[in-house]
Parts: structure tokens; sequence; C-alpha cells
């Protein structure tokens, strides 16, 4: 009893059951790290459900940047998997890799063609220029094309037209950093819109776009009457 008792009133010992940095400790780590990516993971799997069915306009940056988030964890995980095993799953990193390049290369914003002029008459639009000069324009050439249906005359302000505007104006990126985060309902949304309007609207054309414009204008005053007002679409 006499032993028992000084067991108890010992309180300034204490011997732990297990050294607290042995392995058995460092492996429960990776344990705890492997379900926090796992958990991690599935939680921006389910915010990209939520952004595809959710009915509302998203994006390419919006995906792109929970599937940053999405591929951290992964890469977190198969960490912790390989730390728990000694790294039994080394490939994992390269099958994850390989898929990770596939995924960048789906969502790399499409790359302007710099071959097609800033201003394009309908007539003149290649047959694969949906990317470059919008889905309208694009269908309203083809129409022309393959039909025999009359199509008015009109001309495209491409994808690349547009993208020297906005460099030339140094507004780019700014409308890259307005945009971001931004979602609809956001009440930040009409301010946001205001504001970008009215840069645009004040920017000035660069020399080569304005002279473009006005001979494609010119070419339909050519065809139709002087004066005829156009009707302008955007994509």
């Amino acid at each position: 009893m006499k032993g028992i008792l000084r067991m108890f009133t010992q309180g300034d010992r204490c011997t732990l059951l297990a050294d607290a940095s042995g392995q058995h400790v460092v492996k429960f780590g990776h344990f705890k790290a492997f379900l926090a990516g796992n958990r991690n993971a599935l939680r921006a799997l389910a915010e990209l459900e939520t952004l595809y069915y959710s009915g509302q306009s998203f994006t390419l940056a919006d995906i792109a940047c929970t599937y940053e988030q999405l591929f951290g964890e992964v890469r977190s995980l198969v960490q912790a998997l390989n730390d728990l095993s000694e790294q039994r799953y080394a490939t994992l990193n390269q099958q994850a890799d390989a898929i990770n390049t596939h995924i960048r290369t789906v969502l790399r914003p499409p790359v302007i063609r710099h071959d097609l002029p800033p201003v394009v008459a309908l007539e003149d639009l290649p047959a694969a220029a949906a990317a470059d000069a919008g889905g309208k324009a694009a269908n309203l050439a083809r129409i022309a094309r393959e039909s025999a249906l009359s199509v008015p005359p009109g001309f495209v302000v491409t994808a690349s037209g547009y993208d020297r505007f906005l460099k030339a104006n140094r507004l780019d990126q700014l409308v890259i950093d307005e945009l971001a985060g931004l979602a609809p309902g956001d009440p930040q949304l009409t301010e946001v819109s205001d504001r970008l309007t009215s840069l645009i609207m004040n920017a000035e054309l660069p020399e080569d776009l304005a002279t473009a414009l006005q001979h494609h204008y010119q070419a339909v005053v050519d065809k139709t009457r002087p004066g005829i007002r156009l009707a302008m679409r955007s994509s």
C-alpha cells in the first residue's frame, strides 16, 4: 500500500509511456497531414462543383484559382502518403505532375492570334476564327460562305485589336485586377462595371486601329449608301 501511495504522491515525476519524438509520433504526424490534405482537397473539389452546378456565371480565373488550391492539397496529400509508407508510392508525384500539366493546358487562356488584322471584314474572316472574332461574327461569316442567304456587310474588331486597344491605354492588367474575385450579386459589381466602362469610353484609340475602323466603315458605305448606321454586337 505504501508503494502505491508513494507512486501517486511523487508529483514532480512523470514517465511517458513512449518517446515523444519516436517514430510512431512522427508517423502519426504524417497521418494527420494526410487527413488534412484529403479534407482540404475534397473541399476544393466541392467548390469547383459549386461553380459548375450553381448556374451562376464564373470566369476561367475563378476556376484556375480554385484549381491551384486543389493541386496544392493533392501535393500535400501525396507527400504525406509517401512519408507514411516510406516512399512506397513515389511514382504518384510523376502522375500528379502529368495530370497537373494537362489541366494547366486546358485552363490556359486562349492565345491571341496576332496574324489576324485588328479589324477584318466579315467576308474575309477565316473559317476557324470564333476564338478571335466571337461566335456571332464567325457564324455570320460562315453563313455568307456556305449558304445562299443574304448577310449584310460588316466588319469585326478581332481579339488582337481589342488587346491592342487595352495595352495602348494600359488597361489590360487593370481590368483583370478589377474583375478578380467578383461574382454575380456582388454589391461592388455595378461600381466596378461603371468604373471600367468610364475608363474604356474615355480611352484613346490607337491610330492604326482608328484608321482600320474608318477604312472598313467606308467599305460598308460603298456597298450600301452614305451615312448608313451600323448595328454593333459584342461577344
